[in-house]
């Protein structure tokens, strides 16, 4: 990503960037969101709706990728709601609150089709983003001879923004940050930043 802005962990990163992007009224479609995720968009008047696939919920169920979007659903949403009530869609990489479940790089592709399809961003909830990766590696054909950094690098190329808690797949002590490609967020989210976490440095 060209531009990011330092935080203190995930859910700083999450303030500031829904500070720049959620209203009240908005809908944002994601797979099991994260508590603070749901917190920060409920804090805002804005609905989360899951769209995890069936499966993610039932534990008889052997499926390698649980964290996965439904496409369908996904779709409904984006058609019933007007383009300027979704902000964006949230996509947690390994999806915590569906058991730490991963997602895999051809739902990856699926979603952000869908994204363009409708003109809406793209952004990853990345805290789990390395687990997520050799899920991918060890589960989804093709991938087995890929490095962890060359499917990173494939992952990321179908969000335009991401939250990090460094917490996490980082190992460092405390600390997040958020990524994007648009120089008019990263301008829009600096704001915020500075009301929030310091200096955007």
């Amino acid at each position: 990503f060209e531009y990011f802005l330092p935080t203190h962990q995930g859910r700083a990163a999450e303030n500031v960037l829904f500070s720049a992007l959620v209203k009240a009224g908005d809908i944002i479609p994601g797979n099991s969101h994260f508590d603070t995720t749901k917190g920060h968009i409920e804090f805002r008047k804005a609905k989360a709706i899951d769209c995890t696939i069936a499966e993610a919920f039932d534990t008889t169920v052997n499926h390698p990728f649980k964290g996965n979007l439904d496409l369908t659903k996904l779709e409904d949403v984006l058609k019933s709601h007007p383009k300027e009530k979704v902000p964006f869609i949230v996509v947690t990489v390994t999806c915590n609150s569906s058991g730490g479940q991963p997602v895999s790089m051809e739902n990856l592709r699926g979603v952000r089709q869908l994204a363009d399809k409708y003109g809406i961003m793209v952004v990853f909830d990345s805290a789990r983003f390395a687990e997520n990766a050799y899920f991918i590696k060890t589960r989804e054909a093709g991938y087995a001879g890929k490095t962890i950094r060359e499917i990173v690098l494939e992952m990321f190329s179908y969000a335009d923004a991401m939250t990090m808690s460094s917490k996490k797949d980082a190992i460092v002590n405390m600390g997040g940050f958020i990524g994007m490609r648009s120089k008019e967020l990263f301008e829009k989210a600096s704001i915020f930043n500075i009301m929030f976490e310091g200096y955007i440095t």
